[in-house]
């Protein structure tokens, strides 16, 4: 009866060892695709952002500020949510509060890259804002291609 009951602990060992490892994996896995923690930052909800505020700018997306991550911090006032502008590889916490401050973001405090002075006509010829986060761009291979109409529309400063 002892050696049964040895047998068993010694099942239940290597089962909690086994459980233990896996759980570790699939934390490890999860902190390396989102180091900090797992967001929707949503490039559609950047686009209708950018769409409304267009509305409501003789057709231009954001533009005219220190940079183009100032100019696309506009979007706060417009109703998009620091989480969405913070991008996948900055702390929300981070861009919450500058915008909350009154401060416009900076390149390292926006998760996206955008080229401002652009309107409406280019959207749906190229895409704009794109995510900061290399690992995201490994896994989608061309989310930053630009193709030949988007790169003469950035050449010839859209003038749509």
């Amino acid at each position: 009866m002892n050696q049964r009951w040895h047998t068993i602990g010694k099942r239940l060992g290597i089962l909690a060892i086994i459980v233990s490892a896996s759980v570790l994996s699939i934390y490890l896995w999860y902190r390396h695709d989102y180091p900090y923690g797992q967001s929707h930052c949503c490039s559609l909800a950047v686009q209708d952002a950018l769409m409304e505020y267009a509305e409501s700018h003789d057709g231009r997306f954001p533009h005219g500020e220190s940079s183009p991550e100032a100019s696309l911090s506009l979007l706060y006032k417009e109703g998009l949510s620091a989480n969405t502008l913070r991008g996948m590889i900055v702390p929300e916490k981070t861009t919450r509060s500058i915008l909350e401050s009154g401060h416009l973001l900076t390149p390292e405090t926006c998760g996206w890259h955008y080229v401002e002075g652009l309107g409406e006509g280019a959207m749906t010829r190229c895409g704009f804002a794109a995510t900061r986060d290399r690992r995201h761009m490994q896994k989608r291979p061309g989310t930053l291609r630009l193709r030949g109409v988007c790169r003469r529309a950035l050449e010839r400063g859209n003038q749509a």
